[in-house]
């Protein structure tokens, strides 16, 4: 989902955030968004952390993952 990818982008320039340091994105999705996230399996990876509250997706992701 671009608009997911988009924002973890846009959040890693500001922060300056590299390798192991994670960044996290409040986004609001609508259902059909919602329902569209959870059918893909991109963000089940080790890389990706996520909850929802309500319709806010509050997602984390860390580019290395420390094995």
């Amino acid at each position: 989902m671009k608009k997911i990818d988009k924002a973890i982008e846009r959040k890693m320039m500001e922060t300056g955030a590299m390798g192991t340091e994670a960044v996290t994105v409040k986004i609001n999705l609508t259902g059909e968004e919602k329902e569209e996230f959870l059918n893909c399996e991109k963000y089940d990876a080790d890389n990706y952390s996520w909850e929802f509250d309500g319709e806010e997706l509050i997602i984390s992701y860390t580019e290395e993952v420390e094995v």
